[in-house]
């Protein structure tokens, strides 16, 4: 790929079914995806995927959104476990902290795990993140690298 496509994607673009619009940057594509109780779309990224998005990318997009009612309580802890409760006192419970966070990103990785990036809505994806890797229906914390 040229320096051209290196910065600025490869150009390629695509409507999938269940996706929607995506377009190809290297190894990766991406577009945007709407997600319940949120007035602003999420980003979403299909990562390490040569082709594109396959059924099973699909399916574990599915299944996140089929149970994300159902992993609140898992997720609300585990963001509440990444938060430093010195960092403010703003926030008293878990609660209160996943009332004020708002999913930023979704990662769907090759090997069917998801990386979700949380953060405040006046943050991008990259400043003061939370994220977290989800392996079917549990929760890992994972430390976001810029």
């Amino acid at each position: 790929m040229g320096i051209f496509g290196s910065l600025f994607g490869s150009g390629k673009s695509l409507h999938d079914p269940v996706l929607g619009q995506l377009e190809r940057r290297d190894q990766y594509w991406s577009g945007q995806t709407a997600w319940p109780g949120q007035a602003e779309p999420a980003a979403l990224t299909v990562l390490d995927c040569s082709g594109p998005p396959t059924d099973a990318h699909r399916a574990t997009f599915e299944n996140l959104r089929r149970d994300w009612s159902a992993l609140r309580l898992d997720l609300q802890g585990a963001l509440w476990g990444l938060w430093d409760k010195s960092i403010s006192p703003d926030f008293a419970t878990s609660i209160d902290l996943w009332q004020r966070l708002r999913l930023q990103g979704v990662n769907l990785q090759a090997d069917g795990a998801v990386l979700l990036i949380f953060g405040f809505p006046e943050e991008t994806p990259t400043d003061g993140a939370f994220c977290l890797t989800l392996r079917g229906r549990e929760v890992v914390d994972a430390e976001f690298e810029a």
